[in-house]
């Protein structure tokens, strides 16, 4: 029985001379762009039906097939800078130890005083007197405080600081430049994320006592939405946080509760 002889394949000109005519058809759906590629040679395109075209520089390239690296510029372009949105300074220069004066002037926040909300009270700060010819620069409301020391760098929203308030030198200030674009507390609250607290250990240098560079933070990458998705994400961490305390008092309640009936139970049987 004589089978029929298998079909000739196209060849490789013909598969291409195909592929160029289908590029042409789709080039008519495009903008005109001035001094836009035409040849085949100038043109990628995905295995079977053509893709949606896309300008990405001086190429056209094909939505899926795109390369890794024009996406990931995109990427990097469209997040601002720390240095885009926000003023970063060192804290106050001390010259050696910070000589305590219960009656003096003017407070410092130290490293310790960022551990919890309740370190940051005036009372929990040390009071001190300059001796600079300079006029210091205080903290002011919605300022940032971040920590460039330590294996995790946490970022603490001042509110309402008493007057005449400095920093050490190991702490950064950071004041939001554009406060209708970027919320001071978002900002903090984005410190604190993962991802931003991964750049800052990533950067951060020495073997012993890790430490961030300014320039560091001022090139940490953002990721700033709107007002009313900031404004969400805050009120939903600040209830978070209510949370938090709430439950963390009842344990400590909870807590002395057990003490104090394990030491009753001790002394009923002594007895």
């Amino acid at each position: 029985m004589n089978r029929p002889a298998p079909a000739a394949l196209p060849s490789r000109s013909a598969r291409k001379l195909a592929l160029v005519r289908r590029v042409a058809g789709a080039q008519d759906a495009l903008p005109c762009v001035e001094n836009a590629p035409h040849t085949a040679a100038d043109v990628r395109f995905q295995r079977g039906t053509c893709a949606p075209f896309e300008w990405c520089g001086f190429h056209l390239l094909t939505g899926p097939v795109r390369p890794r690296i024009f996406r990931r510029m995109n990427v990097l372009h469209r997040y601002p800078t720390l240095a885009d949105v926000a003023h970063v300074r060192q804290g106050h220069a001390f010259r050696g130890a910070i000589p305590a004066v219960p009656d003096g002037p003017v407070r410092v926040i130290q490293l310790k005083n960022l551990t919890t909300p309740a370190t940051l009270s005036p009372e929990h700060l040390l009071r001190t007197r300059l001796s600079s010819r300079h006029s210091p620069r205080f903290v002011e409301h919605d300022d940032i405080v971040l920590a460039n020391r330590g294996t995790r760098p946490f970022a603490h929203l001042l509110s309402r600081p008493p007057a005449q308030t400095v920093c050490r030198p190991h702490l950064y200030i950071i004041q939001v430049t554009d406060p209708e674009r970027l919320l001071p507390a978002f900002l903090a609250w984005q410190l604190n994320h993962v991802d931003v607290q991964r750049q800052l250990r990533r950067q951060s240098a020495g073997s012993r006592q890790h430490s961030v560079r300014k320039c560091a933070v001022e090139q940490l990458r953002l990721r700033i939405p709107s007002l009313y998705t900031q404004q969400r994400i805050i009120s939903v961490t600040q209830a978070l946080q209510s949370t938090r305390e709430t439950f963390n008092a009842l344990m400590q309640a909870r807590d002395a509760e057990i003490t104090a009936l394990a030491e009753r139970m001790l002394q009923e049987r002594a007895a």
